[in-house]
Order: C-alpha cells, then sequence, then structure tokens
C-alpha cells in the first residue's frame, strides 16, 4: 500500500524557482526580436533593466536553461518568417486584481522588418499622474482599431482601470490568428482582427460586426527612422509598402515615440477611417 504522504510528497521551493525562471527565460527569448529588444508594450521600457542577452547569459552561469514553453497562456503571439516579426496581442488585461501597468492596447501590434522596428508600440515616458500619462495608455496611442472616440478599456489615474475588453481567440495556426474583443460592447459592437504572415507579407483584417453608425479609426504607429509617402491608398516606405483596402480617409500625423522614460522622438503615425471593414497588406522589402 501507498502511504499518503508517499503520494504528495513536498517539492523544495527551489525546485519550483528553478523551474519557473526556466520557463520565464524561455518566455523572454519567444518574445525578444532579433536585433535583442523586447516588444515596448505596456510599461515597458529601454534601460531599466537588463537585456535578455544578459540574463540569458547570467542564467547559464547559474547552470539555468531555458524550458521549453507555448505563449498561449499569455495572450502574446509572435511570428517569425525570413524578413519580418510580427508580435500580437490577443490577450485580456491581466493580472485582474492588480493591472496598474495596462494599457487599452487588446489587439494591437509591433513589426520588426529585416531586424529593424517598423511599426512600433508609443512606448511609455511618464508615471506621472498627467495628460501624457493618459495619452500613452489609451487606444489611440496604439496600433489597433478606435470606435469613434471611445475607448477599448477605461483607463484612469496613472495605474487605474475601470471597464475593461475581454479578448476571444477564434482560431489559429502557424502563421495566422483571428481574434475578437467585446470592449465597445457597450455601443453594441464587436471588433474582429485578423492577422496572417508569410515570408512576403503581413496582411491584417479588421472587422466591426454589429450595428454601428460611427466613423471607425485603425492606428498605425511608425517608428522615427521610417519615411512615410500616401499614394491613393497605398503607404510607400523605406521598409516596404501597405496596400488599404475599404478605407475612407488616410490621415498623417506626428506623435511622439518614447522607448525610454523621460524621453519622446517624433514620428509619424497614419490614421486609416473607415466604416464595416478593411484590410491592410504589408508587402515587406527584402533586405
Amino acid at each position: 500500500m501507498i502511504e499518503n504522504n508517499q503520494l504528495f510528497k513536498p517539492i523544495s521551493d527551489n525546485v519550483i524557482s528553478h523551474n519557473l525562471i526556466e520557463k520565464s527565460l524561455n518566455f523572454l527569448q519567444i518574445i525578444t526580436f532579433q536585433n535583442g529588444d523586447i516588444p515596448l508594450v505596456k510599461d515597458s521600457a529601454k534601460n531599466i533593466a537588463p537585456t535578455t542577452k544578459q540574463l540569458t547569459e547570467y542564467a547559464n552561469s547559474l547552470n539555468i536553461k531555458e524550458s521549453s514553453i507555448k505563449l498561449s497562456e499569455s495572450g502574446y503571439r509572435k511570428y517569425t518568417n525570413n524578413n519580418s516579426e510580427l508580435f500580437v496581442d490577443v490577450g485580456n488585461i491581466t493580472p485582474d486584481y492588480l493591472p496598474a501597468h495596462a494599457h487599452a492596447d487588446t489587439l494591437s501590434f509591433v513589426l520588426h522588418i529585416n531586424q529593424k522596428p517598423f511599426i512600433v508600440d508609443t512606448g511609455t515616458s511618464t508615471y506621472n499622474n498627467n495628460e501624457i500619462r493618459h495619452k500613452e495608455r489609451s487606444t489611440s496611442a496604439h496600433n489597433t482599431v478606435q470606435i469613434n472616440d471611445f475607448e477599448q478599456s477605461e483607463m484612469w489615474a496613472s495605474f487605474r482601470v475601470g471597464r475593461r475588453a475581454e479578448a476571444i481567440i477564434l482560431s489559429e495556426n502557424k502563421n495566422h490568428i483571428t481574434a475578437s474583443h467585446d470592449g465597445y460592447k457597450r455601443l453594441g459592437i464587436i471588433h474582429e482582427r485578423t492577422f496572417i504572415a508569410n515570408n512576403q507579407k503581413v496582411i491584417i483584417k479588421d472587422r466591426i460586426i454589429g450595428e454601428s453608425k460611427y466613423l471607425n479609426k485603425a492606428y498605425l504607429h511608425f517608428h522615427p527612422a521610417i519615411e512615410i509617402q500616401i499614394q491613393d491608398n497605398t503607404l510607400k516606405t523605406n521598409a516596404g509598402n501597405i496596400v488599404i483596402e475599404n478605407v475612407f480617409e488616410i490621415e498623417e500625423s506626428n506623435y511622439l515615440f518614447s522607448d525610454e522614460f523621460n524621453k519622446g522622438i517624433s514620428a509619424k503615425m497614419i490614421t486609416l477611417f473607415f466604416y464595416k471593414f478593411i484590410i491592410s497588406t504589408i508587402n515587406i522589402q527584402p533586405p
């Protein structure tokens, strides 16, 4: 007979910690871009913590190796092809009990082309409870869709979140994912977004489900090194062209890109105005 104390042997804290560190290290390595950058989503910023390379080297010196994991529970996905790396957010605001560093960025994305940032998150430059902090956490500061001027999730003060969007993954495979969120359900609207990534293209399809009387906006925030020319329904850039289908109007403006605290660099953003459905096809320019 097996005694109960043999079935439930205590596991030492060191073993638990070691396993968690291995999984955390692997997660960090998966989301890190080939140039060594991490996606600057939520309240991420450069030069406040060791780099992925530094952490990996230190972990290896302690004989800690990465433990294979999948990104499924994280709410993030990363698609790496020959000349592009696409990082997408298809998860909920977490943790539910303390979403202090959350942003209104459901179904947003970051894209690197030829190991250089192309479409980026606007970043975080301050924790002060001011206009800049509110703007950097807002829907319009991310590469997602906004219905009229409504927020998908309610950000307030410096670290508070009220009403929030809940995301659902509808389908996915190795180079495709479709998800939706209910952040606009008070308007009777669901936002559904599909990402398709391959060696030549990244395709983003947005669909507004429900009766909407509003003009909708899809935002694209470009890295400061990216130059843009608008020609009809095409965005011509120095890293690839973006062809927009079903767009009502294309507007170019400036925003402040903040990859570090207390820093802002002027860069270009594009607002795509549409009604029910829009397709953005990013044609990757080889190096």
